[in-house]
């Protein structure tokens, strides 16, 4: 795994912490009147980072996101609905939130193997 690859796993993981808020809101006030389902894709996240970024004026400046968390979130009509609240189908949030979490389970899996294969280097290949 290169290094760019553990970064972009690194904002998966991100990511994936986003997409659980979003869902988790959307469960929290599926009785809310004029509620409307949020959704936010990965895709949608790396460009708003991207766009976020500062601009650095020495090359040994670490570079740090400022994006605002409230445009991630876009309002799209899920094609979903409930008889009861007409936005939010709780079904598909809840199966949307088990599918966020296996995710995010596998990534830190990921995530965690090249960890310790690097301290494993580190130390010297466990000799």
């Amino acid at each position: 795994m290169s290094v760019n690859q553990v970064k972009l796993l690194g904002k998966y993981l991100d990511f994936l912490v986003e997409k659980n808020k979003v869902i988790t809101e959307n469960i929290a006030n599926r009785d809310s009147v004029n509620y409307r389902r949020k959704d936010i894709t990965f895709q949608e996240y790396l460009e708003k980072e991207e766009s976020g970024q500062l601009k650095t004026t020495e090359p040994q400046h670490f570079k740090r996101s400022v994006f605002d968390e409230s445009k991630l979130i876009n309002l799209k009509p899920s094609g979903n609905y409930d008889i009861d609240n007409g936005e939010v189908n709780i079904e598909n949030e809840m199966a949307n939130l088990a599918k966020t979490t296996l995710k995010f389970e596998f990534a830190t899996k990921q995530l965690g193997d090249y960890f310790k294969k690097l301290h494993t280097v580190i130390k010297g290949g466990g000799f």
